[in-house]
């Protein structure tokens, strides 16, 4: 995140605890953009849960992912719960 966040001249939001997905979740929906969210993985769950998912595929984040990316939406004010991946595969000495 911090590497886009100085390419882009953009100020990083951390007034949010990684278990206050509600607040969170709260104020990105007052935003009329796009949001990128950096988010504690175990925590990402509960955090689509505020933003009114209810894709059961949005229950749980493995430990060993690190590569998804789940997308919201609200087409016709609805949240709409899709994932894609990044595509970045870690060297075979990664210890990830």
């Amino acid at each position: 995140m911090t590497p886009m966040a100085i390419k882009y001249n953009l100020t990083i939001n951390t007034k949010f605890a990684e278990t206050d997905t509600a607040g969170a979740a709260e104020e990105v929906m007052t935003k009329k953009k796009t949001v990128l969210m950096v988010w504690e993985h175990s925590q990402i769950p509960g955090l689509a849960k505020a933003f009114g998912v209810t894709d059961p595929k949005a229950q749980s984040w493995p430990d060993d992912d690190f590569d998804s990316i789940w997308i919201i939406t609200y087409p016709n004010g609805k949240a709409v719960f899709k994932t894609d991946k990044e595509g970045i595969t870690p060297s075979e000495d990664c210890p990830f």
